[in-house]
Parts: structure tokens; sequence; C-alpha cells
């Protein structure tokens, strides 16, 4: 099955960030994957590193990772039939579980909170 997906994504540093020397916390990522039948999926994902976490930059961009891979794998491995909302859903919640305790082992090995690396999801 060919692909007509187009994609573009960026993030920039805002204002307040360049005044206060502080990097840019967002992240953002977009990948095609073809599911075991063939049907390309688009996934997209931008994360918004929370302001008052001092290291929100490494979180968001561990987020966006995070959901390329798990989800990408899943689309990889499924029909695409088998993407159900159920289905979907019940991966949601495995991947937040998943990418809480990766983001604790990371926080852990670097001496900090996982607090640390707040951020959250855009829609």
């Amino acid at each position: 099955m060919g692909n007509s997906w187009r994609y573009g994504f960026s993030s920039v540093i805002g204002t307040s960030h360049l005044k206060a020397g502080i990097p840019c916390q967002d992240a953002s990522n977009c990948n095609i994957f073809e599911t075991s039948d063939g049907e390309s999926i688009l996934i997209a994902v931008a994360s918004d590193g929370a302001g008052s976490a001092s290291r929100a930059e490494i979180g968001s961009n561990l987020v966006c990772s995070s959901v390329m891979e798990f989800f990408g794998d899943l689309v990889i491995r499924s029909h695409s039939d088998m993407l159900t909302k159920a289905t979907l859903y019940s991966a949601i919640d495995e991947w937040f579980l998943v990418m809480r305790n990766a983001i604790n082992i990371y926080a852990t090995s670097e001496d900090n909170t996982i607090r640390d690396y707040a951020c959250q999801r855009r829609r």
C-alpha cells in the first residue's frame, strides 16, 4: 500500500526562555509506521516541558522517543483492524506505567527526582 502521508514539525524556544537562559523544553516527533497488513499509520506526538521543572527538556524528549518506540512497535505488530479504540486505550495505560518507570530510573541515575522531568501532552 502506498504512503501518502506528508508531515512537518518543529519546536521553537520562547522569548521568556531566551531571556532567562533556559533551553527549549518542548519536543515533538512524527513518523509513519506500517501495519503487518500494509496499512500506513502516522504517529505524531508533542510534549510541553513544565517550566517549573529543572530537566523538563529531557522529560519531553524521553516521552516523545518512548511514544514513537512503544506505539510504533504496536503498529508494526498489528493488523489495521486490531487497532481499535479499546486496544489503544489499553496500550496507553501500559505505556504510562512503562514511561513513568523509565523516567524514575533515569532520574535516580542522575540523582534527581521524577518531578524534575515533568512535561505534559498537547492536544
